[in-house]
């Protein structure tokens, strides 16, 4: 999505040069910018129409993961399976 760029760009930012614990603060600003990029996502998400989905193949149930960065595409039904690795036949001597 369009915001994850943006997102990696601040979390890269907010690094320090020291090496010391964030205050509450900090980390509570973080999580908050981190909780609104994942509503913008979901927002975007839920604004797509059903053939759109169709065509990039997440379901709605996916938008969770999608947000969350966790999600990973699976084989689906109608891609061509992939042809077992066939070693070529040794004929005896």
């Amino acid at each position: 999505m369009r915001t994850s760029l943006t997102h990696a760009a601040f979390h890269a930012a907010a690094g320090t040069a020291e090496k010391q614990a964030p205050s509450f603060f900090a980390t509570l600003a973080l999580r908050f910018r981190d909780w609104c990029m994942r509503r913008a996502v979901l927002s975007e998400l839920h604004r797509l129409d059903r053939a759109t989905l169709e065509d990039l193949r997440i379901y709605p149930a996916d938008f969770i993961a999608i947000a969350n960065g966790t999600y990973e595409r699976g084989p689906f039904k109608d891609e061509p399976a992939k042809a077992p690795a066939v070693r070529p036949r040794v004929w005896p001597l």
